[in-house]
């Protein structure tokens, strides 16, 4: 079976989306400091970080394992992913006269999707925001905190047996527990649950111009002040 190299933490159908030609996008890199245009296959990806590590895998398995069953799965949920997308915006063009004075009957004043549409559309959000290598970073922080309060607090004497069983913040272990988040039913499902309990506001851009995207596109914005929450 075809191994996959460059495995993208953004979608090349959602990255398509901003490009003029469906093949490139001009990048700003903030690490560089420059400005490039790049093809799309080259961007928001790393090798094989989808790849289940060599050693979560155990030795009677290796030869018939796929190690690259999360890349496979997600691809085929960037597909509904891509399907469900152009649905939202067929539903925010412009309809024929008859559903005009059909909304303009039932009091609808702007295009309304449905509610399984809506599920779907924050299903695929929730996941976008798990996927990413930022919140691969955050894993690996929290893994490393953690860690460092372990050694602070257990004997010394403990803290190898301790840790055997934890794991530690190496690549392997932080790659299964992204993996692990990524696919873990519940905590995906509350995290589209809060999002489907909001309201979604689709904007349409009727200019010339396509808008800007990033390699971590979920952005958080609280807007509810407290004086010490912070909401996000």
């Amino acid at each position: 079976m075809r191994r996959s190299k460059k495995q993208h933490f953004v979608p090349q159908s959602a990255l398509r989306r901003f490009s003029q030609d469906g093949e490139t996008l001009f990048v700003f890199d903030k690490i560089q400091n420059e400005v490039r245009i790049a093809n799309i296959r080259d961007l928001a990806q790393q090798r094989y970080f989808y790849d289940i590590p060599q050693e979560a895998v155990p030795i009677e398995l290796e030869e018939k394992f796929d190690r690259q069953i999360i890349e496979r799965r997600l691809g085929v949920l960037e597909s509904d992913f891509n399907t469900i997308v152009n649905r939202v915006i067929c539903s925010a063009t412009e309809r024929s006269w008859t559903r005009r004075l059909l909304n303009l009957v039932l009091l609808r004043r702007g295009r309304i999707i449905s509610r399984s549409d809506k599920q779907e559309l924050c299903f695929f959000v929730a996941l976008q925001y798990l996927r990413t290598r930022e919140f691969r970073l955050t894993i690996q922080d929290g893994l490393e905190q953690f860690e460092v309060a372990i050694r602070k607090m257990i004997p010394a004497d403990q803290i190898n047996k301790l840790l055997a069983g934890f794991g530690g913040s190496t690549d392997a272990n932080i790659r299964m527990h992204h993996l692990s988040m990524m696919f873990d039913d519940e905590f995906v499902n509350l995290l589209t649950n809060i999002m489907y309990d909001h309201i979604l506001v689709i904007g349409k851009n009727d200019t010339g111009h396509k808008l800007y995207t990033s390699d971590n596109p979920l952005v958080r914005q609280p807007h509810k002040v407290h004086p010490f929450l912070g909401n996000a």
